[in-house]
């Protein structure tokens, strides 16, 4: 952050600026009399440029250094009065050089620029550049105008205007943008000096000069411009030249051929939003005056007295134009030069997408090849997010593995003789190896990678890790790299509902290290080798809280468990009934992982004569005899997903496991078998055998196993348009067992995305066996293209001991010639933000509001067609905006069908839709009485009908939400009354109303305390019930028994269990939106508030301790808004109250420079503070927690933004991984705000610098003099 100075900055700077003295006496030169002011610099002095200028096709820089004086020269610092008798060397602002006794110069304070004076003056040396940005900062953020002084002579200023009346291409703009660049009322002409024009003659000339002035100038503030204006400058636009007409002929022929803005200009060409763009990204204007003096710049504000500016040559005005207008009022025969430094424009990045996919996959480039599927009727998918591998070749990582893969290399090595002595276990003839093993070669994963492991990171003893199965640390380092890249971090990954499914048949292990000889047993044994240990370990060290499994079936163990995890995430047809105790989960990690550790496997592999004596995989080759073993682990994580999610890979189509029953022999493969498990994967894919256009195949490379893998898909997929390309990793890496399946499924996605296959090596002469007639297919001998945008692959694995597994998976080319993954914005028919006031959609350049049923654009996508007045950011959707329009008007609502109005609310536990009355107005209006708990929510529907709702754009809202409809209901999308912050009690009357904009047709509901009338009322109270959920009912819903000659009181009673701890939880009329719990988890202790009713009690339970068989007796009272939950055990009563009033929200603060949480001061009224201190890093992260609890975390929709520049979510569970970022000074304060009542929903958390008096520093963004 910069800093901002009021004061003198010394040299180079207006302070600076000199008159002449009795220079008509001694040089005759009565032309200076009249208040001339100069620059100087004292003989020896450095005579350069402001700054080091960019030197680019132009030429020279546009100062060069000024020739010394002869005479003597004085030290740095030193004040003219010191310096009398000595020379100095001086230029006039006409750009004449003298040498004048120091005696003759006086200091000069220019007069007001509104007066015609100046604020600064051009700096004489390098040196006071910095000084002079500084100063022009100052100006412009304090008052949001400096008028610079320049040095120009008469013969420089001749030559810049022989060159603006030589450039052609003079124009006006179209009338109804021209405003947005040459201000109100503008004349004469323009031409832009385009910097890559190359027939324009002006480079090395003066003009180019002036225009590399304002780059300087540029240059100068871009480094301020975020501390000192809220916004990253990123450099300025090419010159725009401003001349008047030569004469009425030229004025005529200009404005004839000014364009018109008619409606293919705005549908098709987007002139409007092209426009809006510049609008939304210009900030501060340059005005150069080059030539003529006379005529005024008036600076208009939104609100105040306007600001006349004297127009000099010689001059720069620099101004910011995203707060103030302008009018350009020049005498004639004036020139000038004019240019504005930019902001970053919109990162518009794709959260989410509504509509056909087959639309979506037209805007990504998709023309060919299959469209995205989606799961059956749901409208979800599973979506693959992430992935990573440790693999042989030192595949670390897809990105690795996939470059081994097209390279064509073979990953086989000789056994390392750091894993164990061959001496005693290896015998080369493969007929005397009895009791031994005669293949010695494998696809081995480096051993530093293999044994490597970061104890530390994962809290784990060093001398604990040393004695554990080395897949438990690669499962560890994989699994957490997987979690990592979809966006999850140890914070997040507590207690969160993620499945951990592993693929693992074991390893030798325990014969190596784990040996009783090697470690004697003890209570940690089982748990340094077993499988079990495995996917436990995982969810253990991170907290999550989602099934696990660990699969052993052999050579198939990783795919079947991909089988597994996809069962878990598979969601119900709407016909389908839930059978059983189905745990559904949304998060998912898939794991395989096999590890070549020790010779006793190796020796009874080689007995029955499986593994290859050359120790390679001849895959589909004649020569095939046998698989070679490999290792390694991979991983992937996978989600269900809704929509197009931002960030997926592929999408999990369809798996299937069957077993091969009884057949020929338990380690045989079985033919029909195979074919059976390809068929169900297909059918739950919904695709046909043609769509499949790859099959990553078992491949193991034996006699038998091809060729009967070859004819097991041949009967699936012979029925075909084009060839299926088949090729399997196993000849590459070996056989890596229970990860085969898994590298298998990775190396698909990788092909996919790449829109190309990889060879097979060791291929060939195609093994006589494999019978391919009357089968198109096609195996991979070179890099082959698929030739599509996207495509399906499939992989199959089977286990030696009969179970086999198959996964489709679909996804789009997002690398290469095909590459179908860059959006085509103007495919789409909206592109639309969330409004930050009122949080409906509105179009991202314009803000135009989005209707609840938006008609589709005549000309593809929708264009800006309307621009606001011009001091409007469009920030705010139209419906928010109430100024004018230069062209154009705010879009209207979707219209409302005929038909009766009704509500639903709490106030009578959703029990009733009540019909609503409207006045001659259009207003509907709608009575409803507060109950015990002072909160209410509500909707509206027209016949009764939810698929006809009117709700607010975002669940819980206040009364400026955005209302849509008459459109299908959102669950939660519900308007909250909390009268607890306006005192209003129990039996309140509340008027709700549902106004009808006059502009927009948008409706807007509010509502507000009525006064009643004395006695009886038509107005009934509703007696709302109370649920109880307790550990002793699996959490069950209880209803509690209201309590005899006492009001608001309900009680509901129960027995201790055998663990001697019960907790429970306490709802309103059965809704879960409406949860009443303690502040903290498990809470025993009296003094925990109680909080509620409201939907963030998710992990927040009362607990009680006791006997077990023991009577226990819970009551609740709630009353106008307090509440009172109480526990009865034999004689001792716990319990808890709520907090009234301004104290019953507690927010603190969690962030990197704090070991734990620390609490925020309430400054006003739903405002609260705290202040930090920059450590040396330069930057720290924070949230914001209610009663320092994660779950209920105010934070960042996305990471990176300065305060007050990101929407703000929260408070919920949501928070995982996302952080706000200061960033700043080592040892510099910053103030931290919360304002939970704020409209802008950027606003909610802020943050700025403290000056050195202890005040923070007001953006321009909050409070600027300006607006």
């Amino acid at each position: 952050f910069g800093s901002r100075s009021t004061g003198s900055r010394g040299g180079g700077l207006g302070a600076l600026a000199r008159t002449l003295r009795s220079l008509e006496e001694s040089r005759g030169l009565s032309r200076w009399r009249r208040e001339m002011t100069c620059r100087a610099s004292l003989c020896g002095s450095p005579g350069r440029s402001p700054c080091r200028p960019r030197r680019d096709a132009r030429g020279t820089p546009p100062y060069r250094p000024r020739r010394r004086a002869a005479g003597a020269g004085w030290t740095e610092g030193q004040s003219l009065v010191e310096s009398d008798g000595m020379d100095c060397v001086v230029e006039t602002f006409f750009g004449a050089t003298v040498n004048i006794p120091a005696s003759n110069l006086e200091e000069y304070t220019p007069s007001p620029a509104q007066e015609g004076g100046f604020d600064v003056a051009w700096p004489a040396h390098e040196e006071g550049g910095l000084e002079f940005g500084l100063e022009v900062a100052d100006k412009l953020a304090t008052k949001g105008y400096c008028v610079i002084q320049g040095f120009m002579s008469d013969a420089a200023r001749k030559d810049a205007v022989s060159s603006i009346t030589s450039c052609s291409g003079w124009q006006r703009f179209i009338q109804e943008i021209e405003p947005g660049y040459l201000g109100r009322k503008a004349n004469g002409k323009v031409t832009w000096l385009d910097s890559d024009d190359g027939q324009r003659e002006v480079h090395g000339s003066q003009l180019d000069a002036c225009d590399r002035q304002l780059t300087e100038l540029s240059m100068m503030l871009e480094p301020m411009a975020l501390g000192s204006f809220g916004f990253t400058a990123i450099g300025r636009t090419d010159g725009l030249l401003r001349a008047p007409f030569e004469n009425q002929s030229d004025e005529d022929a200009i404005m004839s051929a000014r364009e018109t803005l008619d409606e293919m200009q705005v549908t098709v060409f987007g002139k409007i939003e092209d426009h809006l763009k510049f609008i939304q990204t210009r900030k501060i204007c340059l005005f150069y005056f080059i030539s003529g003096s006379g005529g005024n710049v008036f600076l208009h504000r939104r609100e105040g007295v306007d600001v006349t500016i004297p127009c000099v040559e010689g001059r720069i005005l620099a101004f910011r134009q995203d707060f103030l207008g302008y009018t350009y009022d020049p005498a004639e025969e004036c020139y000038a030069l004019q240019s504005w430094i930019l902001t970053d424009g919109q990162a518009t990045v794709m959260q989410e997408y509504s509509g056909p996919p087959e639309k979506f996959d037209q805007a990504m480039g998709l023309v060919s090849g299959p469209a995205a599927p989606v799961y059956g009727k749901t409208g979800k998918s599973v979506s693959l997010m992430s992935m990573d591998s440790m693999l042989a070749g030192n595949g670390i990582g897809p990105e690795f593995f996939w470059s081994f893969l097209v390279a064509g290399c073979d990953a086989i090595r000789h056994l390392s003789i750091t894993r164990w002595d061959p001496t005693w276990y290896y015998e080369p003839n493969k007929e005397l190896a009895i009791g031994k093993y005669y293949s010695n070669h494998g696809g081995f994963v480096m051993e530093e990678n293999l044994m490597g492991f970061d104890a530390d990171f994962f809290e784990i003893d060093h001398e604990y890790a040393e004695m554990m199965d080395p897949l438990q640390r690669n499962c560890l380092e994989v699994g957490y790299n997987v979690l990592g890249k979809a966006g999850w971090d140890r914070h997040s990954l507590k207690n969160a509902q993620i499945g951990v499914f592993v693929g693992n048949c074991g390893t030798d292990w325990t014969q190596v290290k784990l040996s009783p000889a090697v470690c004697p047993v003890n209570k940690d044994y089982l748990n340094l080798h077993s499988c079990h240990s495995l996917c436990t370990r995982l969810s253990y060290i991170f907290g999550m809280r989602g099934p696990l499994s660990t699969t052993d079936t052999a050579c198939s163990s990783s795919l079947v468990a991909t089988g597994t995890a996809h069962n878990a995430l598979r969601r119900l047809e709407p016909e389908q009934a839930p059978v059983g105790n189905h745990s559904y989960v949304d998060w998912c990690i898939i794991l395989g992982t096999n590890g070549l550790l020790g010779p006793i496997s190796w020796i009874g592999l080689c007995g029955p004569k499986m593994l290859s004596p050359t120790g390679r995989c001849f895959t589909f080759d004649g020569s095939a005899d046998g698989f070679s073993r490999g290792e390694g682990t991979t991983g992937c994580s996978v989600k269900v997903t809704e929509k197009e999610p931002s960030g997926r890979l592929a999408v999990f189509c369809g798996t299937c496991v069957n077993q091969d029953g009884r057949s020929a022999s338990m380690t045989a493969p079985h033919g029909p078998s195979q074919q059976e498990c390809l068929w169900g994967s297909l059918r739950e894919a919904n695709v046909v055998p043609n769509d499949i256009r790859i099959a990553e195949l078992h491949g193991t490379g034996t006699a038998l196993g091809d060729p009967i893998e070859v004819g097991a898909l041949r009967g699936v997929m012979k029925a075909r348009d084009g060839p299926i390309i088949k090729t399997s990793a196993k000849s590459n890496i070996a056989h890596a067992e229970a990860n085969a399946g898994m590298a298998g499924l990775i190396k698909c996605f990788m092909m996919l995305m790449n829109g190309t296959t990889p060879p097979n090596v060791h291929l060939v002469s195609l093994n006589p066996h494999v019978d391919t007639n009357g089968y198109p297919v096609h195996f991979a001998d070179e890099m082959t293209l698929l030739g599509t945008h996207s495509g399906y692959a499939g992989v199959s694995s089977f286990g030696f001991g009969g179970t086999n597994a198959r996964a489709d998976l679909w996804a789009r080319a997002s690398i290469g010639v095909r590459k179908a993954n860059e959006l085509d914005w103007n495919k789409l028919d909206y592109v639309i933000v969330r409004c930050p006031r009122c949080m409906g959609w509105m179009e991202h350049v314009c803000g135009a509001m989005l209707p609840s049923r938006p008609d589709k654009p005549p000309a593809g996508r929708f264009k800006a067609n309307m621009i606001r007045d011009e001091f409007d950011t469009y920030e705010y959707c139209s419906l928010c905006y109430k100024g004018t329009y230069q062209m154009g008007g705010p879009v209207m609502e979707s219209s409302i069908p005929t038909g009766r109005m009704f509500v639903a609310g709490s106030w009578d536990a959703w029990t009733s839709k009540t019909e609503v009355q409207q006045d001659p107005n259009g207003v509907w209006h709608h009575f409803a009485r507060l109950g015990e708990t002072r909160i209410e929510q509500f909707h509206f529907m027209l016949e009764e009908n939810d698929n006809f709702a009117f709700y607010p754009a975002e669940p819980r809202a206040g009364m400026y939400i955005r209302t849509e409809g008459p459109c299908k209901w959102k669950e939660g999308h519900n308007w909250l009354i909390d009268a607890r912050d306006d005192e209003w009690p129990e039996g309140q009357l509340i008027h709700i109303t549902m106004t009808p904009d006059k502009q927009s047709a948008a409706r807007v509901v509010a509502w507000e305390a009525v006064p009643e009338d004395p006695g009886p009322s038509e107005f009934q109270s509703y007696r709302h019930t109370y649920q109880v959920m307790g550990s002793w009912g699996a959490y069950e819903m209880c209803d509690m028994a209201p309590v005899r000659g006492e009001s608001h009181l309900h009680e509901y009673g129960f027995r201790i269990g055998p663990s001697g701890q019960e907790s429970f939880q306490i709802v309103r009329d059965s809704d879960l939106e409406q949860a009443i719990y303690p502040a903290y988890p498990k809470s025993q202790r009296r003094g925990v508030p109680v909080r509620g009713p409201d939907h963030l009690g998710k992990g927040k339970l009362f607990t009680i301790q006791g006997e077990q068989g023991e009577r226990a007796l819970i009551k609740v009272k709630v009353q106008s808004g307090h509440i009172t939950v109480s526990v009865g055990i034999a004689s001792a009563i716990t319990t808890w109250e709520s907090v009234d009033g301004k104290y019953r929200k507690c927010f603190f603060i969690a962030g990197s420079w704090l070991d734990g949480c620390e609490k925020m001061e309430e400054d006003k009224p739903h405002v609260y503070r705290m202040q930090m201190t920059m450590g040396e890093r330069g930057f720290e992260e924070f949230q914001v927690l209610m009663d320092e609890d994660p779950g209920r975390a105010y934070y960042p929709e996305s990471d990176g933004f300065a305060s007050g520049q990101v929407f703000v979510c929260g408070p919920d569970h949501g928070a995982a991984g996302r952080f706000f970022r200061i960033e700043g000074l080592p040892g510099q304060s910053f103030e931290i705000f919360l304002e939970a009542k704020v409209q802008d929903r950027r606003k909610i958390v802020t943050w700025k610098p403290v000056l050195e008096d202890g005040l923070a520093a007001l953006p321009w963004s909050n409070s600027s003099p300006l607006k």
